[in-house]
């Protein structure tokens, strides 16, 4: 899984018919100091998440199960609240 915030939409009235009733929305991953990095990506949304959402991510054949179509990227929760002790790790 991936920490990602939501950073906009794609719509296609076009698609494969195993993805009508989802949204399709474009993704930045985020980094340890919760910074959006990288680049962007799709991802079919399973639970009502929105532009400026933070939400966790799973890709490849994770994302194939939650959806049951062809897809590589899938929205399967989004994130309330994230507590960070990265610098107190290994010690």
């Amino acid at each position: 899984m991936t920490v990602c915030k939501i950073v906009g939409r794609i719509v296609s009235t076009v698609k494969d018919s195993r993805l009508q009733g989802y949204k399709l929305l474009l993704c930045q991953e985020m980094n340890t100091e919760l910074k959006t990095k990288g680049a962007l990506f799709v991802a079919v949304d399973c639970i009502g998440a929105g532009e400026g959402d933070t939400v966790l991510v799973v890709k490849g054949s994770a994302a194939q199960v939650a959806v049951l179509a062809p897809i590589d990227a899938a929205i399967i929760a989004i994130v309330d609240t994230i507590e960070k002790d990265w610098e107190g790790r290994g010690k």
